[in-house]
């Protein structure tokens, strides 16, 4: 018996130092125990506590959540779950607790044994990730730019409907968890972008290709095309960012500039004079058949 004893004491003095926050309820779920690291965590004195009930000290819009669910814990063998629990002093933790039941020996409810963690400032990290992330997407969502969002295996996970317009796409999402480049896209343009995505994947390099592809009524559409691979707060790969502003506009305009200049370097050919164009400084341009001579 002495023995026992203390093992019990032994036990209790480890617990009462434990690093980890922990307490114990009752079936009524008032507290029987509760650690210094407990006490600590949220500044009372363990005459503020023993005794009392359990929902006058997490946040009261979760009392009705814990009056119906504390019975469910009561006949489980574990359980995990979150609650906001008020410090003394008034600033409000967020807590995880992981609980498993104590038993009597005829099986029969004992008590309960929780450890309790402090997350709040993963959780203010969580709520601000996603946030931002939230913002980036309506970002991506309004911006006139075809913009896609791939896996790391390729696969489409979002495209902006800037993108989803310009290809005359009715319904993007039949095509999101499966390949991108599209199987519409032409040959030439799927396999030079596959080969960059892939060296984006490896190297972490931005890399920039432009090429032409038809939108779903065989339109032909150029887009310039730039792959950034977007890494997560571990520094470790996370996604494909592929941003594509329509450049037709701008290769059209190209195309025009150079029929027009090849029909006026024919039409300076053809002329029965001698003709010469240079630059400013003096350097060559052209000059027709009849100039030189």
């Amino acid at each position: 018996e002495k023995e026992l004893f203390e093992s019990q004491q032994n036990f209790k003095l480890m617990f009462e130092d434990a690093p980890l926050a922990y307490q114990s309820l009752n079936e009524e779920g008032n507290f029987i125990t509760v650690n210094n690291a407990w006490l600590e965590m949220l500044g009372y004195d363990r005459e503020d506590v023993i005794g009392k009930w359990f929902g006058d000290f997490i946040d009261p819009s979760l009392k009705e959540h814990f009056l119906t669910n504390f019975p469910k814990f009561k006949n489980e063998v574990a359980t995990c779950t979150l609650f906001n629990m008020p410090k003394k002093n008034g600033e409000t933790l967020s807590i995880r607790f992981n609980g498993r039941i104590g038993h009597n020996d005829d099986g029969s409810f004992r008590k309960t044994h929780c450890i309790l963690q402090d997350i709040t400032e993963q959780q203010k990290t969580t709520e601000k990730l996603y946030r931002s992330e939230k913002r980036n997407r309506e970002w991506i969502e309004n911006s006139p730019v075809c913009t896609k969002i791939l896996d790391l295996d390729f696969n489409l996970q979002f495209m902006s409907s800037a993108g989803v317009t310009e290809l005359g796409i009715k319904d993007i999402t039949k095509y999101y968890n499966h390949p991108y480049p599209f199987d519409f896209y032409p040959e030439s343009f799927k396999s030079v972008m596959i080969d960059n995505l892939e060296l984006s994947k490896s190297t972490g390099e931005i890399i920039t290709q432009e090429a032409p592809v038809f939108d779903l009524n065989g339109k032909e559409i150029w887009y310039q095309s730039t792959i950034v691979p977007i890494k997560n707060e571990r520094n470790e790969l996370d996604y494909i960012m592929v941003v594509s502003p329509d450049t037709t506009k701008h290769k059209e305009a190209e195309k025009l500039l150079r029929k027009q200049e090849e029909e006026q370097r024919l039409i300076l050919q053809e002329m029965q004079i001698g003709i010469i164009v240079h630059n400013k400084d003096t350097s060559i341009l052209f000059c027709n058949e009849q100039a030189e001579e």
